[in-house]
């Protein structure tokens, strides 16, 4: 899974969770999604919450 905001503070407070969570195979980066640089770009599924609001085109 790969995870990415544009703070800092929530990918940070994300890796404590699923270090809590005993998680594995997780990505989590600061990163804006207008500039996003992923190896691959090719996600089965992916879920936006609130930041499509800031999306010019899609």
């Amino acid at each position: 899974m790969t995870g990415i905001d544009l703070s800092k503070g929530m990918p940070e407070k994300a890796w404590v969770r699923v270090d809590m969570l005993g998680l594995s195979n997780i990505n989590l980066q600061q990163m804006d999604m207008k500039r996003m640089d992923l190896p691959g770009e090719h996600f089965d599924i992916i879920n936006v919450s609130f930041g499509i609001f800031f999306v010019e085109r899609i």
